[in-house]
This record gives C-alpha cells, structure tokens and sequence, in this order.
C-alpha cells in the first residue's frame, strides 16, 4: 500500500528470523530497538526509515538493501558483526554511527547536505571495518569523529556534490590500516576544499590518497573544533594524485619505511608544483615521484614547503633519471640536473714505468720537473667519456726527497700535492682525479727520479640525466670493520705470507653500511707490525686476484692509505699479502648506491685542488699558524673554501674529497678527521707515522657539517665535493 507503516516496538531479529519491508515508508520511531541477527531485506520500492532516539544494531545479521534505508536525526546505527549490501546506508544530519572493526562489508553515505553526522564505536575495536566503505559528499556534509578508532576500510571526501566535505575530531586519533581519499566531487568545483581536521597516524599498510585541495586548518568544526594544529604521522603511504595539495596547521612525520608518494606534470618548470605545505615536516623513508611530461634541464619543482626539519628521505624513486632533490629549511624540490655517479672496477693496472714490468708507453723513470700524460679511457675498464676516475698511484725507486702531484692533462698544473716521499722510499696514495683532454690525466715529479704505478679502482661519469641510478654516495662517520690484532672482522691473527682474508662490509651493526644496495665502499686501510718489505691488494671478494696494489710497505712500518673497493656479489672484500705477516685495520668513511631502485645519495662535483689549511708559519693558509700538540682536536671549516658552496646554498655540500698532509712531526702518532657534528671522535685513524715524516693521504669523501675535526702541522687541499 502506500501509507505508512510503524513498528513502534522493540524486535530482537533472530538468526532464523526475517523481515521484509516491501513498503515505501516503513518507519522505526520512538524509543525503540531493532537487533539484527537474521535476516532484514529492504525490498525494490521498499523504503526503511529509523528515528531518534530509536537504533538499529546490525548484530551478526545481513542487511540487503535494494531500495532506500536511512538513519535519521537522533537515531544511531550500532554496526556490530553484520554486513550491508546493495544501495548504501543513508545516514542523515544528527544521526550516529557506531561503527565496530569485527563488522562485516557496507556502504554508508552522508545523506545530507550542510549537515552533521557523528561516528563514533563504543564497542570492543571500535573503528571502520575492512570492506566498508564510508562516503563524505562534496555537500557541506561534516562527519565528528566522537572517539579514537581505526579506519580499516574506505573513507572518500568528496564524491557527489560541489561543496565541502569534512573529517573532524577534538582530541582524538584516526589510524588508519585502511585507504583514505580526499577527491574533486561529481561537480568538479574547483573553489571549494576537503577538510582533515582530525589527528592521522597513518599505520604500516595504511594508505592516504589525496587527489584535491585538502586543508587541515580554517573551519571550526560543528564538535567545537576551533583552529588547534592536527598532527600527521605517516608510518605507511602517502599519495598526491594531479592536483591533489595538502595545507597542514600542525605536524607531519614520516617515519622509516613510509613513502611518500607524488605525480609531477614537469613539462613545465616555472610553475610551482607544491604538494604539501605547512609542518614542521619531518622526513623519513622513501619519496617516490611519477612524473609526467618532458622538462627542460635545471627546472624545479617545489613538493613539500613549510617549515622543513632536519630528517630527508632515506631512499628515492625517481620516476625517471637525472631528478634528484634538494632539501632547505623552507622546501623540499624536485629539480633535474646532471648527476656523476660513481662506477667502481676491479682493481686494474695501466701505467708501470719499471721496464722489468712495464705496462703502459713509458719504460723509464718519471725525471725532475717532469710530467708525462696518461692514457686512462679506454684502459682499465674505463669507458670513453667518462669525466673523472679514481685511481691508487704508487712511487718506487725514488733517488731524492719530492713530490708527485697528479692534475688533468691540459689544465694548469696546480700548486698542489698527491705523495711525498724521502729517497728510496716507496710510497702508495688515493687519488680521485678529473679527467683532461683526451680522457688522459698528467702526473709531474718534483726532485729526483721516481718510477709511477698506477691501478684504476673506478671512474665518474660524465654529467647526464640519463646515467643509471647507481654510483651515488653515502659518507659516515668512520667506524672499524676490520682489526686483526683483536678479531675485529677476521681472525684475531697476523695475514701470513701469500695469505687472503675475506671481510664483511655490508650488513654490519654501526658502520652504516646497509645489508644491501651497495656497490663499493670506501676504506682507510692500515697495515702495522710488518715483518718483511711487502704490498698489500685489496679486491672484491669472489673474483680473480688482480695485477694491482693497494699499500706498500717496509718490515716495521705502519702505512695507511684509502682504498676505494667494489664489492663481491655476497658484499665482501679480500684482502692479500705477499710476503712475512703484517696486521690489517680497516675504517669504512662512506659507500656507494648500487643499481637497486630508489638508490638515494651524492654525486661527485671535481673541482681545481686548492689548499684550505697549512698550519706553517711561513706558507699559513687558514685560521692557525702553530703545530698541533698532542691529543689537541680542532675544527677546520670547509664549507665555502676552495669553490665548497656555503652550507646554506642549494644544493647543500654533503662530503668533501680532501688530499691530507701532515709534515714536521716530532714524534710517532695518528691523525682522525671527522664530521665537527659526530657525538664522539670515532675510534679510527687516517694516517700513520713517525718523528720526522712527511706523509699524505687521499682523504676520503667525509661527510661533514660545514666543517671537520682533526686531531697535528697539516694541509688540506680540496678536490672535489659531492652534493645531494
């Protein structure tokens, strides 16, 4: 018929039981309750109305709604351990839902424009459940979060209208397992928002779509919610469709693990592309940018700004090469610009002047005031084109005390040093050189005759967008991963005559290498108590022992020098000495990214070497004209010295290449350099020697807070820099 039908009367629905509403209007009212543990089917042309203060508890029944089933002003629908299916709940202004995560599938609306519903569980796990789907109208409509629950279904702001839509809540949290969208609406208003006014902890598996303009701020909720700051903390994945912006009025935290998710249209770069703004942000995790479009080189594109903390991302998915990112105290940016990324080799000869072992065109020792070119692509594994390369340069058979400076073919020679050495001494050093014209490289003598060998560990590409996403670099605070006088990494043993020891770098507790994702590490190798004149090689560990050394040294010496090592395919290193028995220490100061996506790091800037600190009186360059005295610690400011950009600059300096010398000292001892941030000077050392002994040491590419410690007279000179 089409009157109307009452059931004023409170109904237990028995799980055998069944009502049927084949009725247009069919109402609940009055103080009374209806329990579900049936059956209840609202049929086509059926209409289902419940009034306040009357409810429905959907206890363990099924509800199938073909028509129209609405909870009206006052009445609350108590979601228990039922489920809902066809046409969606209607929930209208006033109405509650008590919503329970053990409930079953459903679809609720907010039936109700310019109007008020509350959500709240009072039950054992109060929250959305899985499978649900609870919808917001772009209609003014506001829902109150009247408790602190979990959303582990859907939640959607927007969707039909061209309005508002808002989440509210007064001191309560929203965590979220589930998926929560803020959308444009079916009237594609564009001068209208989403509204979060809700605590968020967004949960491990939990995802936020935000594909509006979403505001955390600026309207006071219908609960008495004024303009108090919200917090975010986002422990799973945080999406920016196109389009989609975020305003915060309080705190965004993204922990390790959580992504943060974002489409960029870069076919423009002058159009600022701000995705979240506010905070203070704090960052962790992983950012992964889709982009879309073809930019122009060197455009930028604003995604997070605000008051921007100290945390970055902790890896990056680029959504195409040559992006990177540059972080500053007000924005985070997405810019395209060249990147160098490092390649690491096994370790390979391509230069010997000894004419017992020549390898190379030149037969004879290297003569006083002499330079010679070296041919170095296309030798070693050294591709054509490559800018720069990594080499370790050894003098031997030297005839008087010189120098050995190491420079790009074509360029003027810089007043600059790589080794130094006293006659008849053989000596090892690190040197990461930009390569000159031809691909070649240029080696000078000062005093005396030498002959040169020179193995190639590595080498830099040329600045592209289009290299591989691997090659880029990590500093730490140096930290020891190999000591065999304690067992420390290896045995607690001498390395005899002819033996090998493999190392583990990646995967160790406090060196900061991680597990994986590592091509090649960065070591200040030590040899000590020496029994016999011998060398030491340093290789990936599984591959064939090559034609190379790392360090050379006398019975009794202690000799360092930085090694540069890919690694083997299980992340370990070899280790080979030829000849008596010596121990071996290890100090890892940084790592670089393999081809593994989402690798994040610096890349290699190679500058003109320029001296930034020499502690002599007469040759003075920096703030100290006095030796260093015994267990004295100083701080060497480097940012903004020798072509180093300012701490404040975009991209920011992350690491530095540094050639150290120490001259003049007056008894045997070691020198530590370390980031001036690090909590403690680290149990390592970065060179060894004794009274009178001028040594020098490629410093390896040291992360740093716009200056070092260093802890005796020395020279600095800058090589180059990595940034992010």
């Amino acid at each position: 018929g089409g009157g109307t039908h009452y059931l004023r009367v409170n109904i237990l629905n028995a799980s055998a039981g069944s009502i049927d509403v084949a009725a247009t209007s069919t109402f609940q009212d009055g103080a009374t309750t209806t329990t579900n543990n049936g059956a209840v089917t609202i049929e086509a042309g059926g209409g289902l109305g419940v009034f306040g203060p009357g409810s429905f508890i959907n206890s363990g029944g099924s509800v199938t709604n073909n028509s129209a089933f609405s909870i009206n002003s006052s009445a609350v629908f108590v979601e228990r351990g039922g489920s809902e299916s066809g046409t969606p709940v209607y929930l209208q202004t006033g109405s509650t839902l008590d919503d329970d995560l053990n409930a079953g599938a459903a679809q609720f609306i907010m039936n109700c424009p310019n109007c008020v519903v509350h959500l709240t569980g009072t039950g054992p796990t109060p929250g959305v459940a899985a499978g649900q789907v609870l919808t917001i109208p772009a209609n003014k409509t506001e829902v109150d979060l009247a408790a602190s629950m979990t959303n582990a279904g859907t939640i959607v702001l927007g969707d039909a209208g061209t309005d508002l839509s808002i989440l509210c809540g007064s001191g309560v949290t929203l965590t979220n397992t589930g998926q929560l969208n803020t959308i444009l609406g079916g009237g594609g208003a564009s001068n209208v928002n989403r509204y979060l006014r809700v605590n968020i902890n967004n949960a491990t598996g939990g995802s936020i779509d935000i594909a509006f303009s979403t505001l955390s701020d600026g309207v006071m909720c219908a609960g008495g919610v004024g303009p108090a700051p919200t917090t975010i903390t986002n422990n799973g994945t945080v999406t920016f469709e196109g389009g989609g912006l975020w305003l915060l009025s309080g705190a965004y935290t993204q922990t390790a693990g959580a992504t943060f998710a974002t489409t960029v249209d870069v076919n423009n770069g002058s159009i600022p592309i701000t995705r979240m703004s506010g905070g203070p942000v704090n960052l962790d995790g992983k950012l992964k940018v889709t982009t879309v479009g073809t930019p122009l080189t060197n455009s930028r594109w604003v995604i997070i700004h605000g008051t921007i903390g100290a945390g970055r991302f902790a890896s990056f998915n680029r959504g195409g090469i040559g992006y990177q990112i540059d972080y500053s105290s007000t924005d985070v940016t997405l810019v395209l610009r060249p990147i160098r990324p490092y390649h690491p080799v096994a370790p390979a000869r391509i230069l010997d002047t000894r004419p017992g072992s020549q390898v190379g065109p030149y037969s004879t020792p290297l003569g006083p005031q002499e330079a010679r070119d070296v041919q170095v692509t296309g030798e070693g594994g050294v591709p054509a084109g490559a800018s720069a390369v990594v080499v370790n340069v050894t003098v031997t058979n030297t005839t008087g005390a010189s120098f050995l400076t190491v420079f790009p073919t074509g360029v003027t020679r810089p007043v600059a040093s790589n080794l130094n050495w006293t006659a008849g001494k053989t000596v090892p050093n690190l040197v990461q050189v930009a390569l000159g014209t031809g691909g070649k490289l240029s080696i000078y003598n000062q005093v005396g005759t030498t002959d040169v060998v020179i193995d190639v560990a590595g080498y830099i590409d040329a600045a592209t967008v289009t290299a591989q996403p691997d090659g880029l670099y990590h500093p730490v605070v140096p930290d020891r991963v190999l000591d065999t006088r304690s067992g420390n990494g290896a045995p607690q043993a001498q390395v005899g005559q002819g033996q090998t020891i493999t190392v583990q770098m990646t995967g160790r507790g406090g060196s900061g290498i991680p597990a994986a994702g590592v091509s090649a590490v960065v070591l200040n190798v030590t040899v000590t108590n020496a029994t016999a004149a011998s060398y030491l090689t340093v290789w990936p560990e599984g591959v064939q022992q090559p034609v190379a050394s790392n360090l050379n040294f006398l019975a009794g010496q202690n000799t360092p020098n930085r090694v540069i090592v890919k690694l083997g395919s299980t992340g370990k290193v070899s280790f080979y000495n030829a000849a008596g028995s010596v121990d071996v220490i290890a100090d890892v100061g940084g790592w670089f990214t393999d081809a593994t996506p989402d690798g994040i790091g610096s890349t290699f800037i190679g500058l003109t070497p320029a001296r930034i600190l020499d502690t002599r009186p007469q040759s003075q360059v920096g703030p100290f004209s006095t030796p260093f005295g015994p267990r004295q610690t100083r701080n060497v400011v480097v940012a903004g010295q020798g072509q180093v950009p300012s701490m404040n600059s975009t991209p920011q300096p992350t690491a530095v290449v540094l050639n150290v010398t120490v001259t003049n000292p007056t008894s045997p001892s070691f020198l530590t350099v370390w980031p001036s941030d690090a909590a403690s000077q680290p149990t390592a050392s970065d060179l060894n020697y004794v009274a009178s002994q001028t040594s020098a040491i490629f410093g390896q590419p040291t992360r740093f807070a716009g200056d070092f410690r260093q802890s005796e007279q020395r020279l600095f000179q800058i090589g180059a820099r990595f940034e992010f």
